[in-house]
C-alpha cells in the first residue's frame, strides 16, 4: 500500500533526517486557525470518512499543543489528513517502510492495521477504526521525529483501538421471509439481500451460508423441497448481485429448527424464512 504524501503550504523547511525523503514536509504560521477551519468544516464520506476527520484532528491538536521536534509541522501534516478525510477522499495509513523506520513493532502494527482494514473494520466499527488508524499514523510520525511523549501515548491508543479487530471477523446474520407456500423474494426481502450484497463486497474473502426454512403447514417431505427453492432464490439473487457462485453456499432443512416453536400444520411467517450467515 502506498504512502498518502501529505501536501502543507506555506515555506518547505528541510525535514528531519530520521525521515527519509522528506515524505513529512514542513509547513508555516497560522496552524491554530487552520485546525479550527478543518474542525468546523461541512464533512462528507462515510462514517469511517467522517470519525477519521476526528481522529485526525485530535492527533493534529495533540502536535500543535506540544513542544516536541517538529510538532508544529506534525499539526499542518495531520490538519490536512483531516481535511482529506472530511471531504470523502480516502487516506491510506502511513507505511512505516516508505520513512526508513525498521522497527519491529511499528511492522507488526501497520500488519494488523491493513488486516483489520482488509476485513471490513471500516464498515463493522468505523469509529474505532479510524481511531487505530490516526493513533498509528501518530505513532509513526513521532517515532520518525524522536517525539517520545506522544509516540507512547499514540502506540497505547492505537494498541487499544487494534485490539477490537484482532481474529477473525465478526458473522454478520441475515433473515429473509418468505409468503406462504413460495420460494420468491420479496421486495423486503430484496433489500436484505441488497444488505448482505454490500456487506459481503466489503469483507475479503467473505463466504456467504444461506438456509432454508419452512413452517410446520404441509407435507413434511414437500416442506423440505420448499426450504430447498428459497434457499437456491436466496443464492440466484447473490450471484446476479455479483458474487462468486463459489462464495454462496446453501442448505436446507424443511420445517425443523423453528424460528417459532408451534404444532404441526401452522402457518407462521416467522418460520417461513432463509438464515444468512457471512463468515
Amino acid at each position: 500500500m502506498r504512502i498518502a504524501r501529505a501536501l502543507v503550504t506555506g515555506a518547505l523547511l528541510t525535514a528531519l533526517t530520521a525521515c527519509a525523503g522528506n515524505v513529512f514536509p514542513s509547513g508555516n504560521t497560522y496552524i491554530s486557525d487552520q485546525l479550527a477551519a478543518t474542525e468546523n468544516m461541512a464533512t462528507t464520506g462515510s462514517a469511517f470518512d467522517n470519525a477519521l476527520h476526528s481522529e485526525y484532528g485530535w492527533v493534529a491538536r495533540t502536535e500543535h499543543n506540544s513542544s516536541e521536534p517538529a510538532s508544529d509541522v506534525g499539526a499542518l501534516i495531520f490538519n490536512k489528513r483531516a481535511a482529506a478525510a472530511g471531504s470523502g477522499q480516502q487516506v491510506e495509513p502511513f507505511n512505516p517502510a516508505s520513512v526508513a523506520i525498521d522497527d519491529a513493532e511499528l511492522n507488526d502494527g501497520y500488519t494488523r492495521l491493513n488486516a483489520a482494514l482488509a476485513n471490513g473494520g471500516a464498515q463493522s466499527n468505523p469509529a474505532k477504526m479510524a481511531e487505530a488508524q490516526a493513533a498509528f499514523d501518530c505513532w509513526v510520525y513521532a517515532n520518525c521525529n524522536r517525539q517520545r511523549g506522544i509516540e507512547e501515548t499514540c502506540k497505547a491508543r492505537f494498541l487499544a483501538a487494534i485490539a477490537a479487530f484482532d481474529g477473525p471477523p465478526p458473522a454478520a446474520n441475515y433473515i429473509v421471509f418468505f409468503d406462504w407456500d413460495s420460494p420468491a423474494i420479496r421486495p423486503d426481502g430484496a433489500q436484505v439481500l441488497n444488505e448482505v450484497l454490500n456487506s459481503a463486497n466489503n469483507m475479503q474473502g467473505t463466504k456467504v451460508y444461506a438456509t432454508g426454512f419452512t413452517d410446520s403447514s404441509g407435507d413434511a417431505t414437500y416442506n423440505l423441497g420448499l426450504s430447498e427453492r428459497r434457499s437456491v432464490s436466496v443464492r440466484d439473487y447473490l450471484i446476479n448481485g455479483g458474487l462468486g457462485a463459489s462464495q454462496v453456499l446453501i442448505d436446507w432443512r424443511g420445517q425443523a429448527d423453528q424460528r417459532v416453536p408451534t404444532p404441526d400444520g401452522v402457518r407462521e411467517q416467522e418460520n417461513r424464512r432463509v438464515e444468512i450467515n457471512l463468515q
